[in-house]
């Protein structure tokens, strides 16, 4: 692992012994981006005690201003053996993680290549990608306290499409197999009382923001706000979304198109929430974990704009594409 510490950028090299590789480069902790092809052989010894394995790793895969490094060897299908070069710093985990960036410690990566030959600036296998992509996890339970740190029930993607007038959402994540909607798949205004993820993208300046739902059942809500659960659609928008349920329904899998003029201008803020259970089993997380003053104990809030964090939508959209004013679609509800 070669990491640009400033960026949280880094580079992941996977080998092993049957000439086996994945290469991939991450934008920020277990955000994979890409993945990549390799020039790599490998060859076990005759007598199976040893191995070795050689690889050509093109310059342009690195991210530029790589000063951190680890290493990690992992053995032994039956009783799993983790090492690594630098151990794991506090908090000590139970699971061994390759993508922990704190255990990294600083590389003369001069030494490796010349200074003159690294690169200064991401190259176009990287900013190809970072233009592209953005991943929320909503790992931090809230349930009346301070949030616990669990491994994410579900994971968003948000990807710019080539056209440039659209924006694809893919949620993949846990099926709790909550009861579905009576209604078939569509528009449902209630959306938020089923088995459900959300994604606001506000404008903090103007207090206006998109929340999308979805949900597994292939349900969706596509509503714009003006402040404070002022939702001035009433009725949600249109949108290009599929749901399946997958892996014997442990699973599911929606993917959804969002026109970008359903976007308020000037998007810096953002936060991604998951729901699911019944009545006093009803959980709630989110990407971004709630701030003092805590809501009342007996239900989450993901309306709570102070909770949300800043979010770099130029990765997603690249600036000549973002609206600079209010679509017509806005104007209309805001009745400008």
């Amino acid at each position: 692992m070669f990491l640009n510490s400033s960026d949280e950028t880094y580079l992941k090299l996977v080998l092993n012994p049957s000439g086996n590789y994945h290469v991939g480069i991450f934008q920020g902790r277990q955000n994979r981006i890409d993945s990549l092809p390799l020039n790599f052989t490998a060859v076990v010894s005759d007598d199976r005690t040893t191995w070795r394995g050689e690889a050509f790793v093109p310059l342009s895969y690195f991210p530029p201003g790589v000063d951190r490094f680890n290493a990690m060897y992992t053995h032994n299908m039956t009783d799993r053996q983790y090492e690594q070069v630098y151990p794991q710093k506090t908090p000590i985990t139970i699971r061994a993680s390759y993508h922990r960036l704190q255990d990294m410690e600083t590389i003369d990566f001069d030494s490796i290549v010349p200074k003159c030959e690294q690169l200064t600036e991401y190259s176009e296998v990287w900013t190809n990608k970072m233009r592209t992509y953005r991943q929320y996890s909503a790992r931090k339970l809230w349930k009346g306290g301070p949030p616990q740190i669990l491994p994410p029930p579900m994971k968003l993607q948000v990807h710019q499409l080539d056209n440039g007038n659209m924006v694809k959402v893919i949620a993949s994540g846990l099926f709790f197999d909550d009861p579905a909607p009576p209604s078939p798949p569509g528009p449902l205004e209630d959306l938020y009382n089923y088995e459900v993820v959300e994604l606001f993208t506000l404008n903090s300046a103007d207090k206006t923001y998109l929340r999308v739902e979805l949900g597994p059942y292939g349900h969706y809500s596509v509503m714009l706000y003006r402040g404070y659960k002022n939702n001035i659609t009433k009725e949600s928008l249109p949108l290009d979304y599929t749901a399946v349920i997958l892996n014997n329904g442990t699973t599911w899998q929606g993917e959804a198109f969002i026109p970008l003029d359903y976007f308020p201008p000037g998007v810096d803020q953002s936060n991604f929430y998951a729901m699911h259970g019944l009545g006093e089993d009803r959980r709630y997380d989110q990407a971004y974990a709630q701030t003092v003053p805590l809501s009342e104990p007996s239900v989450g809030d993901s309306y709570r704009l102070q909770d949300f964090q800043p979010t770099q939508f130029g990765a997603i959209v690249p600036s000549e594409k973002q609206l600079t004013n209010y679509s017509k679609l806005w104007t209309d509800y805001m009745n400008i």
